[in-house]
Formats: C-alpha cells, structure tokens, sequence
C-alpha cells in the first residue's frame, strides 16, 4: 500500500509519462526470491538503486510517495495475478501496464487506485480480499 501526497508526472519505461494522482495505491507483487517480502521490501525502500520494477520508479519519484504498508501471504503458487483480479473488484486499475509486463493473467495494471478511504478502511478490504481467496494475510507497517 503507497501513499502519493501529491499529484505528479512519472516516466516508466516504455510506457512514457503517465500522470499520478493524489491518494493511495494497491500494489500487487510477488516476493519469490532469496529473503522473501523482507527482502524485497527492503530493496524496494533502499537508495539509491537500479530500478527493476516500476515500483521502483514509482518510491523513488520526486513526488512524495510512501510505502506504508504490506499485505502479504505465503503461498506455494504464482498468487500475484489471482489477489490482483480479487482487488480489482474493490479498487480501480490505475495505470496501465504498471507492473504487468510478465504478466499472463489479463491483469491489466498491478497498480490500483484505492479511492478516498482511509488508510484504516484500504487495509481492512486488502485483508478481507486474501481471506476470501483462503490466504492468511498479515499487515507489516513501515
């Protein structure tokens, strides 16, 4: 979950310049590698660094941006693609393409918008959505 204190203009790639809005952001990902989450947040949280994902783009912008917290799940499958079309039914794509480049699924975008609820509210949908889906989420806070 990102929070975006302001508007702005990011550039991501080969999907150009896309405008950011005020609010916060659902991003779905996978942490598969050596670490896990811990470690994939941190290298996301780290500067500087080489920008992988468009995650990447998106904390380091010049904009406010703020990873507040994560959802997660441990899993013995591929679940990224299934827990993004679960929160697509709660939250809006927001840009397109944005994390989706290896993605099978039709996702569409792995950003979602969240609309202006509460931080408290977003948290309390992410949890319900992987409990539905029969994940047993947990919440870390940054």
């Amino acid at each position: 979950m990102i929070r975006v204190e302001r508007p702005f203009t990011i550039r991501l790639g080969g999907l150009g310049a896309k405008a950011v809005e005020r609010g916060y952001y659902a991003y779905t990902g996978s942490a598969l590698g050596p670490g896990g989450i811990e470690a994939r947040v941190a290298r996301h949280l780290s500067r500087p660094k080489a920008r992988l994902w468009h995650v990447d783009y998106l904390l380091a912008s010049a904009s406010p941006t703020k990873l507040v917290a994560a959802v997660c799940a441990s899993t013995d499958r591929r679940a990224e693609c299934i827990v993004n079309q679960a929160l697509k039914r709660l939250f809006t794509p927001s840009i397109d393409g944005f994390g989706a480049s290896d993605c099978r699924s039709g996702c569409g975008a792995h950003l979602l918008r969240c609309g202006g609820s509460s931080q408290r509210a977003i948290l309390k949908l992410l949890l319900e959505a992987y409990g539905r889906l029969g994940l047993k989420a947990e919440v870390r806070r940054f």
